[in-house]
């Protein structure tokens, strides 16, 4: 791809170079006052219309490397008919008349007619612009394409030589005709772009194609030498002859172009064996390759690898995502970017240090660090790095992975365990109380009954049946939150509403019940998709300590239940005009145990904690806000089909992607 690049700025120049030439010739040939031509005959080898062609082939050139390929298709049409017809010309002794079309002006005895061009121009002009014509076509080299390219570019290259080395042949490689330098230099170039820009397409090495196009130039100029002895040879009549005992010149050159002809043979049968061989092994590779990469960019784990200065050399996408930065931004930058304070500015150190000292802090074994993402934000990771000796040098493969899940888990695991204990050493000592004081009612009121003293038996067995309906109160509360720890659960649709109407009806008979007013404003109408067992046992908690917690001295009890959807959500609130929670009590409210009237036996205190387990089961959330009189609660309950209308909308929105 890099050589493709340079290639493609190499054509750029090429085009351009054609364009400033043919222009420069032309405007000489229709403007030059005679002693331009009489002084400087060299500028005037390049014909006329030789020139205006090369302006648009250079045009043609610029347009292809350019994707513009309809224009490019317009301009080359016209240069291949004016080439055929040019070389018909010469093949048949004619004239169509196409030698004065544009410039009808000559330079007396100066230079040759302006507009008839030489029939080896002629040829190149057909091979160069259907070279161009197949690859503004298929817009992409092929063998065609590519093997007319070759071989117009191995005789303009022998042409540039002949000049170099003063060797008519090569100059005039048809004989009685002549390529003008200029010509030949912009020949040379475009066959050479057109030969290179693109080839590995066909499987073709470019160091492979630069030997061929070597050889065949050599093998050519040596023709043109041997050509050009031949000719001297007939010219003055006679052999060309050192002296009687030594060779002939001319039999030499042949038995050197014959074994030169030989080797060159064979090293363009090893050149192409070789090709082929280092295709394959390229292709092997590349299959090697394109496997490993395919297993490192499906890797879940984040993987860099950064050289011995910890500067980054390559990201698989795991890690792209975990760190929020694209592979374009973190390649080349430095590992320490992904690293928070201090070690951000101290990891340089610590490579020295280990390259210096041998001793490793990651290097060799995994260990849990701390990455920085591109917002800022700090994560836990696990770290596993390895160090890798290269000829060249040495560099450092990580692994990286998120663990932030494993650690919110652990939390989570630690702070379960906490309850898990407070809960057993409360729960035990709660049971127990109201057994123990049973037992020792049960032993006084069999006293009681020996001594027939009914009256304050009667007494007794009240206390003892207010102490099992505690008991009862507090089992019941257990159950329900076991029930909702483990309780698995399918969405349903649930009318809020009507789950409201029901939980008062269920409540009616509670102490104190109707004593309250409740205004109830809910939407007959909305409802949730979600848990409804867990929806209804929040809303009978909530419920249940606002009839509880009610304020005796209060004229008239009230409490508002109200509920609307807000975004993908179901806020209801309850308000009511109770005692309300002392400020001390607020902050862990909705833990195990903490009652909201502490001096108010009657309440378990795992009430608030069972309404949080059970929204946050949602999903949602529940907070409390005091009143100037009494409290409010409030529950945040999502709506799964909200949720998912939204998922839906969003995966075939026609702005996206």
């Amino acid at each position: 791809m890099v050589y493709d690049q340079a290639w493609r700025r190499f054509g750029l120049f090429t085009g351009w170079m054609c364009i400033l030439i043919g222009a420069c010739v032309l405007t000489l040939w229709i403007a030059a006052p005679d002693w331009t031509a009489l002084d400087f005959p060299v500028f005037f080898q390049m014909k006329a219309n030789t020139a205006l062609s090369m302006v648009g082939l250079g045009s043609a050139c610029l347009l292809i490397l350019k994707r513009r390929r309809r224009p490019a298709l317009f301009l080359l049409v016209p240069i291949l008919l004016f080439g055929l017809a040019a070389l018909y010309q010469h093949v048949f002794v004619a004239s169509l008349g196409i030698d004065q079309v544009l410039v009808s002006r000559t330079f007396e005895n100066s230079v040759d007619d302006h507009g008839r061009i030489p029939p080896n121009t002629a040829l190149c002009l057909v091979l160069t612009s259907l070279a161009m014509l197949l690859r503004a076509l298929r817009a992409r080299p092929d063998w065609w394409q590519t093997s007319l390219s070759f071989v117009c570019f191995t005789m303009t290259a022998a042409a540039v030589i002949g000049y170099m080395i003063a060797l008519n042949s090569a100059q005039d490689w048809i004989s009685g005709t002549r390529m003008s330098l200029q010509t030949a230099a912009c020949f040379m170039c475009l066959n050479l772009t057109f030969s290179f820009y693109g080839s590995p397409q066909l499987g073709i090495y470019r160091s492979v194609l630069a030997g061929l196009m070597a050889v065949s130039t050599y093998m050519i100029l040596l023709v043109f030498t041997y050509v050009e002895l031949t000719e001297i040879e007939q010219l003055y009549m006679m052999p060309l002859e050192l002296a009687p005992d030594q060779a002939n010149p001319r039999f030499t050159l042949s038995a050197l172009v014959i074994v030169t002809g030989i080797v060159y043979a064979a090293l363009i049968a090893y050149l192409f064996v070789a090709s082929r061989h280092g295709r394959r092994v390229q292709r092997a590779l590349s299959d090697q390759q394109s496997r490993f990469s395919a297993v490192v960019d499906a890797a879940a784990d984040g993987i860099i690898v950064i050289n011995s200065r910890g500067i980054i050399l390559s990201v698989n996408p795991a890690c792209t995502r975990l760190f929020g930065y694209s592979s374009a931004e973190l390649l080349g930058q430095n590992i320490s970017v992904l690293m928070p304070e201090p070690h951000r500015r101290a990891h340089d150190g610590y490579l020295a240090a280990y390259e210096r000292t041998g001793i490793a802090r990651v290097i060799g074994s995994g260990r849990e660090v701390e990455g920085r993402r591109k917002d800022g934000s700090l994560f836990p990771i696990d770290a596993s790095v390895v160090r890798i000796d290269l000829p060249d040098g040495t560099l450092y493969s990580g692994t990286l992975r998120d663990i932030s899940e494993r650690k919110a888990s652990e939390s989570a695991l630690l702070a379960a365990n906490a309850e898990l204990e407070e809960f057993a050493y409360r729960t035990s000592h709660d049971l127990r109380a109201p057994i123990a004081s049973a037992i020792g009612m049960t032993a006084i009121a069999r006293d009681m009954l020996a001594r027939q003293d009914m009256e304050r038996l009667d007494e007794t067995l009240q206390r003892m049946e207010t102490g099992f309906s505690r008991l009862d109160h507090l089992i019941h509360k257990i159950m329900l939150l076991t029930r909702t720890r483990l309780l698995a659960e399918d969405d349903a649709k649930v009318a809020i509403a009507p789950l409201v109407a029901d939980i008062l009806e269920t409540l009616n008979h509670t102490e104190g019940f109707s004593s309250i007013s409740f205004a109830v404003a809910i939407d007959p109408e909305l409802t949730i998709l979600n848990k409804p067992s867990r929806v209804a046992v929040a809303l009978a908690n909530l419920l249940s300590n606002a009839i509880k917690y009610r304020d005796p001295a209060e004229a008239q009890a009230s409490v508002e239940i109200r509920a609307a959807r807000v975004g993908k959500n179901v806020v209801v609130t309850i308000d009511d005009n109770g005692i309300g929670i002392e400020p001390a009590l607020r902050t862990n409210l909705f833990r195990m145990f903490v009652r909201m009237a502490p001096g108010n036996a009657a309440g378990s205190g795992l009430g608030l904690y069972i309404v949080k387990k059970s929204v946050e089961a949602m999903g949602g959330s529940v907070a409390y806000e005091p009143r100037e009189k009494g409290s409010r609660f409030t529950l945040v309950l999502p709506d799964r089909a909200m949720e998912a209308r939204t998922l839906h909308e969003d995966s075939f929105d026609p702005g996206r992607g």
